[in-house]
Parts: C-alpha cells; sequence; structure tokens
C-alpha cells in the first residue's frame, strides 16, 4: 500500500467507520498486512470530540504506540467529531532478530486488544496464546 497522504486516508476512514460502522464501538483492522509494509487501521465510534477523558485516553494510547516502537501515519476524526480514526505501522526494521520483531508484533498485539476492548491484556494469555509455536508467529514461505 503506497500513499503519501495518511492524515488524508484517516480523514476517509473516519468518515467510513461514521457512516458505515456506527454499530462498532472501536475496532482495529490490517489495511496492508505484507511483512515489509504492516500497516494498522484502529478506530472508535465513541463521540471523541465531546469527552476530555476520551480524548486523554486515545492520546495515551498514541503515546503507548509511539513508545513501543510504531509510527503514528495518521490521526482523524469525522467531521461531526463523534468517529476517531489512527492509522499506525510498526517499525519492524529496528528489531534485528526474528524474536525482537515477535516480540513488538506481540506488543502491539497487545496493546490493540486493550484500545479496542478497554481492559488491560498485557499479562493475560489464554491457552491459545500460551501454546502457541515460532512458526505461528512467522510461517515459512
Amino acid at each position: 500500500m503506497k500513499t503519501q497522504n495518511w492524515p488524508l486516508l484517516a480523514k476517509l476512514l473516519a468518515m467510513v467507520a461514521h457512516q458505515r460502522l456506527q454499530q462498532v464501538h472501536r475496532a482495529a483492522f490490517c489495511l496492508d498486512g505484507n511483512e515489509e509494509n504492516l500497516i494498522i487501521a484502529i478506530f472508535g465510534n465513541d463521540d471523541y470530540s465531546s469527552s476530555d477523558r476520551l480524548q486523554s485516553e486515545i492520546d495515551s494510547y498514541r503515546e503507548q504506540l509511539k513508545g513501543t516502537g510504531n509510527d503514528e501515519l495518521g490521526f482523524a476524526m469525522s467531521p461531526d467529531g463523534a468517529t476517531w480514526v489512527l492509522v499506525t505501522r510498526p517499525n519492524l526494521e529496528r528489531n534485528q532478530t526474528l524474536s525482537a520483531k515477535v516480540f513488538q508484533l506481540e506488543m502491539l498485539k497487545s496493546l490493540l486488544d486493550e484500545i479496542v476492548c478497554g481492559q488491560p491484556s498485557a499479562f493475560t494469555l489464554d491457552q491459545y496464546e500460551a501454546s502457541r509455536t515460532i512458526t505461528e508467529y512467522y510461517p515459512a514461505k
């Protein structure tokens, strides 16, 4: 996925999420999933512009994403300010080993779970996650 105007893409996604996905409170999805260019969009239909508490919560998540090695590509709201969208990309080139990349992706997954669900998930592993092998994280080509 090649684009130079990530804030515009975030704005368009915010309008689509507001118009077509109002029944979804929050969600995260992959815009481009190839290994070299993993792009993730996170959105929320929770009346962003009218809640200082919510704005502070989302700002905190944005800082956590940056702090864990992810680049913020764009952030925007729908025209009425009710829906917000954040477009991010993990900076995996900074990692020298496969295990470092896997660790960064697991940290990102945990933070995305926390953003979408509103519940801390960093220290909770279900039975399946605890037993995944490295090939499930990084399948052979």
